[in-house]
């Protein structure tokens, strides 16, 4: 499946995930690879934490059936705060 970044919310990704559609690794290999290549640009990104993979390899074995949604399963990227 092409995961369309874009077009994705966390809704989507999670019934994709829950379908199998693709995995929690996949999903996180394409936004690692959309923030690599945006942040060049944008400089958005302070920080892209380095166990990101095993996470969501981690995230890959917790049970798909679940209904309720995990954000174990979902990269996500948030803005600092400002004091």
């Amino acid at each position: 499946m092409d995961i369309k970044v874009k077009e994705l919310t966390i809704v989507k990704a999670h019934e994709h995930l829950k379908k199998g559609d693709f995995t929690a690794v996949e999903l996180a290999d394409v936004y690692l690879k959309e923030a690599e290549s945006k942040n060049k640009d944008i400089n958005a990104f302070i920080e892209i934490f380095n166990d990101v993979k095993d996470q969501a390899e981690k995230a890959d074995k917790i049970d798909r059936k679940s209904t309720r949604l995990n954000s174990s399963h979902i990269p996500l990227s948030r803005m600092p705060s400002s004091a």
